[in-house]
């Protein structure tokens, strides 16, 4: 961060850009979004079927 402005500048944003991809695993942002969509997707599946168990008569 600037300490004239208070803003990031350009060189600042590249290289906490580098630090959180590299955090993640270092993919590009599609694949990125692609494993964030299926971990999303895995953990509302999940949920569902929670739901349901709780739902049947006896499981409670």
């Amino acid at each position: 961060m600037s300490s004239v402005t208070g803003s990031a500048g350009p060189a600042d944003i590249v290289r906490d850009s580098a630090e959180l991809m590299g955090a993640r695993g270092g993919d590009t942002v599609e694949e990125t979004g692609e494993r964030d969509f299926e971990f999303a997707l895995d953990l509302l599946v999940a949920g569902v079927e929670a739901m349901v168990d709780r739902a049947r008569p006896g499981t409670r």
